[in-house]
C-alpha cells in the first residue's frame, strides 16, 4: 500500500525555489540527475522536496517528474522576482494541498501553514 501521507518540503525556501525555477527551465519529465544540474544541488536534496512539490500540484509523474502549468507559472514569477504574483501562486497550491492532500485530523493537525525556515511557503509571509 502506497503512503498516501501528506509530504512536507525537506529544505528551506530558498532550495525549493532553486528547484522549481530549475524543473520550469526543462520542457519536459527531466530525471532527478538532470535537475541537480540545473539547480547547483545533490539529487537527494531534489529528492527530499519532490514529494511536497507533487503533492501541492507543481509537479507530476512518477520517477521523472514534469512540471505541471501552474508550477510553470510559479516558476516563471519566481524567475521575474514577481512577488504578489508569487504570493497569489503559493496561495492558490494551499488551498489545493487543503482541499486533495489533508484529510480531517491531518488538516487539523497541520493547519494551512508549512514552514521551512522562518518562510511561510504556502501564504508568503514571515
Amino acid at each position: 500500500m502506497p503512503d498516501e501521507r501528506f509530504r512536507l518540503p525537506g529544505s528551506s525556501y530558498g532550495e525549493l525555489v532553486k528547484v522549481i525555477r530549475a524543473y520550469g527551465t526543462l520542457s519536459g519529465a527531466a530525471s532527478l540527475d538532470e535537475v541537480s544540474k540545473l539547480a547547483a544541488m545533490h539529487p537527494t536534496q531534489i529528492s527530499r522536496n519532490n514529494g511536497f512539490l507533487v503533492a501541492i500540484g507543481i509537479l507530476e509523474g512518477g520517477k521523472n517528474k514534469v512540471i505541471t502549468s501552474k508550477g510553470q507559472d510559479l516558476a516563471r514569477a519566481l524567475d521575474h522576482e514577481m512577488p504578489d504574483e508569487i504570493r497569489n501562486h503559493w496561495r492558490s497550491r494551499r488551498r489545493i494541498s487543503e482541499q486533495d492532500a489533508l484529510g480531517g485530523q491531518e488538516q487539523q493537525r497541520y493547519g494551512s501553514v508549512y514552514l521551512t525556515g522562518a518562510y511561510c511557503v504556502l501564504c508568503g509571509s514571515t
